[in-house]
């Protein structure tokens, strides 16, 4: 006899609405796409990763235009009380860019007639003053007093032959480019006769000294600052004490291999540990002595984002440009990368706070430097930039998530219709949301809505003046999608001049 079908549950459509985390894991440039964390990103662009959301980063604002050409070197000189200067380097003429404006570079330079705007320098005080110390490879030992400028008389050495320069235990030190050898003055002293130790017997792999860099370390009976040297081929050399003159309180305490350094401007102080710039990431000094070069990619603070490091070192890693800075008050650790050499640049940023990391784009940077606090950056296009604001000059901040890709605890192929981003931020903010489906790249995205803050952010226009923006509050509609498939990445592309939180979102399928 004729039945009725049963029904199959196999083919019985269900509704979903199921959670994603907001990336505040951060870019995750090294694990399988099949095997990420919920909370961590394949895209993380000019959003900073907090404890449980991303925020937009600052914008950028015009410091000082009117240079013209690439600006390669920002150095601050910074004395003990007052008085910080900023200056800014070209392929030719150094300027003083400490106050906003706009800069004559015909009339206002503080010097000219330079070699190349690759400038190292230190700060460092005598009996005389405190001063700013910089090299360039070929215009000698220059000085800052607050007040003047002076080349510095230097013998025994070929001052326009020295590239790099530190101050360790009260001295100055200074690499001859194209050999083994670093130099070192009197004590306290900014000029006079110059000695040199050659590390070329140490140094059996051969290449030339690229860096040095002053390590405060705990041996036991106290705290000690090392002299390290690093070699082009990363070889480091370490030495303790206090005057090389001297065998009694000079001595080698070791050489030591690592992957190679990238650029001159590879090192940063962080406490008391020394960060290098490398072929296998950004490394601890101390975490990397012990282990072997394979191995070193291991404890590298860039380990979350070890393949887009990878590839941009293998890119980019014999072009100026590459940069680490501190950026205490924004709690941020930036690493310039070159893309195109004096062109185009991006920027590997880490919250320094939770150690998460993301990208900035937009700006095409050529050096970094602080003053008085506040981070500037040297422009490829010939402006000092300040970072702040909530806007990139007037335009919108450009910023993009991709999350890691999820199934929702739902297995089989589904049928996704909208996404809920939930933002804190202006009302009635509509972002782009989308989908990226069964690991692949291509992207299904929503209508980008045109949003006017009409208004400016609080505290950042002329008091009685500017129309305020509306106050920020949870925002969170619902916008369609499409696509189909076992799982899926979410997409949320934002275009914005205020300051906005994203807290992850609901998807429905």
């Amino acid at each position: 006899m004729l039945q009725p079908l049963r029904n199959n549950a196999s083919r019985r459509r269900t509704g979903h609405l199921k959670p994603v985390k907001a990336p505040y894991g951060g870019w995750n440039a090294r694990d399988d796409y099949t095997d990420m964390p919920p909370e961590d990103a394949l895209v993380l662009d000019n959003l900073i990763p907090g404890d449980a959301s991303v925020s937009l980063r600052k914008g950028k604002s015009r410091h000082c235009d009117g240079i013209g050409t690439a600006v390669l070197s920002l150095m601050e000189y910074s004395p003990p009380s007052g008085g910080a200067k900023l200056f800014a380097a070209t392929a030719d003429k150094i300027f003083d860019a400490t106050v906003a404006g706009s800069i004559d570079p015909d009339t206002d330079d503080e010097l000219d007639d330079l070699s190349n705007g690759y400038w190292q320098h230190t700060m460092f005080a005598t009996s005389g003053g405190n001063f700013l110390l910089m090299v360039n490879g070929a215009d000698g030992l220059v000085s800052y007093s607050g007040s003047s400028w002076t080349v510095e008389s230097l013998s025994g050495v070929t001052a326009a032959n020295l590239v790099t320069i530190t101050a360790h235990q009260s001295r100055v030190w200074m690499i001859e480019e194209g050999t083994m050898k670093v130099w070192y003055l009197d004590a306290l002293a900014k000029s006079g006769t110059a000695t040199a130790i050659d590390f070329a017997a140490l140094s059996n792999l051969g290449g030339k000294l690229m860096a040095m860099a002053s390590w405060t370390r705990d041996s036991g009976v106290g705290i000690q600052d090392l002299a390290v040297f690093i070699t082009s081929k990363g070889q480091v050399h370490i030495y303790q004490g206090s005057d090389p003159s001297s065998a009694e309180t000079w001595s080698r305490v070791g050489t030591f291999k690592i992957a190679e350094p990238i650029g001159r401007r590879c090192l940063i102080k962080v406490g008391g540990d020394v960060g290098i710039l490398t072929t296998q990431g950004l490394v601890p000094l101390s975490g990397v002595l012990a282990k072997a070069e394979s191995a070193q990619g291991q404890v590298a603070i860039t380990d979350k984002i070890r393949a887009a490091y990878t590839d941009a070192s293998i890119r980019s890693g014999a072009m100026p440009g590459w940069q680490i800075t501190e950026f205490p008050v924004g709690k941020l650790l930036i690493v310039n990368v070159p893309i195109v050499e004096a062109v185009k640049s991006e920027q590997f940023v880490m919250n320094s706070v939770n150690g998460k990391w993301c990208r900035f784009t937009g700006f095409d940077a050529g050096c970094w430097s602080l003053l008085d606090g506040s981070l500037y950056f040297g422009g490829l296009d010939g402006i000092v930039w300040k970072y702040d604001r909530t806007s990139d000059d007037g335009e919108d901040i450009q910023a993009k998530s991709v999350s890691a890709f999820a199934d929702f605890g739902v297995a089989g192929d589904k049928t996704f219709d909208s996404i809920q981003p939930m933002f804190f931020g202006p009302t009635g903010y509509r972002p782009q949301v989308g989908l990226r489906i069964d690991y692949g790249d291509d992207e299904y995205l929503s209508e980008a809505v045109q949003f006017d803050s009409s208004g400016t952010a609080w505290n950042e226009g002329d008091w009685d003046d500017a129309a305020w923006a509306p106050p920020s509050a949870p925002n969170r509609l619902w916008q369609g999608v499409v696509g189909e498939g076992s799982v899926a990445a979410v997409v949320v592309v934002i275009s914005m001049q205020e300051q906005i939180t994203y807290n992850g979102a609901m998807i429905r399928f």
